[in-house]
């Protein structure tokens, strides 16, 4: 895995600022450790993890882990987020478990959504991160389906755990 987390970032960020408009203070509202209940939209099975956000590259990037709750899913990622000063955008490198690789971009947050979009792949996919209120955020999965265009593939919300930061 650790292996694999290089060349992600060697190949997805490697060439990221020193420096962003704002850094990543953007994303101070999600760092610290979260338990998330929701579902899978095609059939409403119930999935769960919890994930973590650290500042990273001196407080320049994000480092994000996310694990399903084995119960209810075998999804485990690791993912990095830096700014990209040629294309004035972020970008997001996912290595998964089942040996996915991909790479994501983003303008930010925008009208309070961090919408993560696939850079090349298909089908199209996007993460979109919305605040609910203070301390809870939904995260949904968007994937292309034939004739229908982004459709959530499923959902979570959030919640930061009590005591953790």
């Amino acid at each position: 895995m650790a292996a694999g987390l290089v060349v992600l970032v060697a190949a997805g960020i490697g060439h990221a600022a020193t420096d962003s408009p704002g850094g990543a203070s953007v994303f101070a509202p999600y760092i610290g450790h979260w338990a998330c209940e929701g579902h899978f939209t095609s059939n409403n099975k119930p999935i769960a993890s919890t994930m973590s956000f650290a500042s990273a590259l001196a407080g320049k990037g994000i480092i994000k882990a996310q694990d399903d709750v084995p119960t209810l899913g075998n999804y485990h990622s690791v993912e990095t987020w830096a700014f990209d000063a040629k294309a004035n955008q972020w970008v997001a490198g996912i290595v998964d478990s089942s040996g996915g690789v991909r790479t994501f971009r983003s303008p930010g947050q925008v009208e309070g959504k961090l919408t993560w979009t696939l850079v090349d792949g298909q089908p199209a996919q996007q993460f979109v991160y919305s605040p609910v209120s203070s301390g809870k955020f939904q995260l949904d999965w968007l994937i292309e389906r034939p004739g229908k265009g982004l459709v959530v593939g499923d959902t979570l919300t959030c919640k930061r755990l009590a005591g953790a930061s």
